[in-house]
């Protein structure tokens, strides 16, 4: 969801982000992420893990963002494509246009837990 499309004020902007995230991470692709940090992961494998979670086609409206660290490809994002900042997610992912990764795989950081 990028600010700049979205009309709401700052609190219902990121109040919308948060739940997103919470549906993002209580599915199929939290797990995915969950069960690989760590390791080296593809697009096609969270393509799959997309499309399992919300359905036929939702991991062609997902891109990843990775970079080179110290020699290796690390995973620094994930861009999900929504049609609307609005109703549920997997509507609003279904209806968005198609994109292409330019990451093609990369190395899943650990997440960090105090």
């Amino acid at each position: 969801m990028n600010g700049t499309c979205h009309a709401a004020t700052a609190e219902d902007y990121y109040g919308r982000s948060l739940d997103l995230l919470d549906t993002v991470n209580g599915s199929a692709v939290g797990a995915f992420f969950e069960a690989h940090a760590g390791e080296t992961v593809t697009m096609t494998a969270v393509a799959a893990a997309f499309d399992a979670a919300f359905g036929s086609g939702a991991g062609e409206r997902v891109r990843l963002r990775c970079r080179a660290v110290d020699g290796r490809t690390v995973v620094t994002g994930l861009t999900i494509g929504l049609a609307s900042a609005e109703g549920d997610l997997r509507t609003s992912i279904q209806g968005a246009a198609v994109t292409k990764s330019e990451c093609a795989a990369g190395l899943l950081a650990s997440a960090v837990s105090d």
